[in-house]
């Protein structure tokens, strides 16, 4: 009881710190934007209550997990939790823990189990490549729809009978049309970071072992030691999280500073970073900078998705989102308007051209990968 009521204390202090006054040059936030902010803060609570970050070995000591289903916000930015079991008193059971806040119950039919189950198998087959019968390059758990979303290249009847007879279980899984996905890599022009003949989108100030720096892309800095802008040298790259011959959770780098630059606690558009949130939600409206294509916008898919791009590289626990971005945008940062300023949510690192498809590493991935800290300014 006392560890709930510290975590509620905790997140209303998160939101009165969110809606701080903002200043009139900012993005001013709508009243579906403020609803999403007050949405994640509840997030917090339903983690701290046993829901939301599932583990994938599936190891529970709890049978909380045995209705949670996930979350996510849905348009209007109301938090959607879903359960799999059609329980009156379940529902009025949750409903009475977060009587305060904006969250609706939701039943659906497969449980979060169930779920990472089949995510879980699909992926390890398709990482293995023993899948003969299905051309799989990308496999994601989409919450929204209660489904594992496959994508699949030259799609046959035939793939489904293949997985209703692996997991008596069709109706979990969606197919779509696969196509190429390319890896966001480099362009000339305005201010950039230069690595070797490679151009990418900085990201933010961090700090590994004492030293402050940048992060940027992995495979945006793994040519030469020396990272430029202009001309001038600004560092060396102290830690890359990118393989070309394994799979990633995060395609980053560390960029050590060499005090020529400052480092600023702003992006390329003078929005400030106030946070960052390590809780991505389905649903949830995010933004993303590019020194190519500038700030665009669009919604979480997936926060679990698995991918292979055109040069064989393998993205995994990756979210993925519905915001446009090009050549050189890769290793800008990805986040969502709070109060007054942005709250990083992950790295910008690969692009769909074709459907107009993103994806990101988790910013909690990347700071754990590189063993970095975030500044706070």
């Amino acid at each position: 009881m006392f560890k709930k009521i510290i975590s509620i204390i905790l997140s209303l202090i998160i939101i009165l710190t969110m809606f701080s006054s903002a200043d009139s040059n900012k993005h001013i936030l709508t009243p579906s934007e403020k609803k999403q902010v007050e949405s994640i803060s509840v997030y917090e609570l339903l983690e701290a209550n046993g829901f939301g970050n599932i583990p994938l070995s599936l190891e529970h000591d709890n049978d909380k997990t045995d209705f949670y289903a996930g979350a996510y916000l849905d348009v209007d930015g109301t938090l959607i939790l879903n359960i799999s079991k059609e329980d009156n008193q379940l529902k009025k059971a949750l409903k009475d823990i977060y009587k305060d806040a904006d969250v609706k119950i939701k039943v659906v039919k497969n449980d979060i189990k169930s779920l990472y189950k089949v995510f879980n198998g699909i992926e390890k087959m398709m990482l293995a490549g023993n899948i003969d019968e299905v051309e799989i390059n990308s496999v994601s758990i989409d919450l929204i729809n209660n489904v594992i979303s496959v994508g699949v290249h030259n799609l046959k009847d035939s793939d489904y009978t293949f997985f209703s007879k692996l997991y008596n279980k069709s109706e979990i899984v969606l197919f779509e049309k696969a196509v190429s996905d390319s890896a966001i890599s480099t362009v000339d022009g305005g201010a950039k970071i230069k690595n070797g003949s490679a151009y990418s989108s900085l990201t933010i100030g961090a700090e590994r072992n004492g030293v402050n720096g940048w992060i940027d892309s992995g495979h945006g800095n793994r040519h030469d030691l020396y990272t430029y802008w202009g001309t001038q040298t600004m560092g060396t790259v102290a830690a890359s999280t990118f393989s070309s011959t394994s799979s990633m959770t995060s395609d980053a780098a560390f960029i050590a500073s060499n005090g020529r630059y400052a480092i600023s606690n702003q992006l390329m558009n003078g929005e400030t970073i106030v946070g960052y949130n390590t809780y991505p939600l389905p649903g949830m409206q995010v933004w993303k900078y590019g020194y190519r294509t500038n700030e665009s916008s669009g919604m979480i898919q997936s926060i679990s998705w698995t991918h292979t791009t055109d040069d064989g590289w393998v993205y995994t626990d990756h979210v993925q989102a519905t915001f446009s971005a090009d050549h050189g945008d890769s290793g800008g940062p990805v986040y969502y308007y709070s109060g007054n300023g942005v709250r990083i949510v992950g790295v910008l690192d690969t692009y769909d051209f074709e459907n107009n498809l993103s994806g990101f590493s988790k910013i909690s991935r990347v700071l754990n990968n590189l063993d970095i800290d975030y500044l706070i300014y």
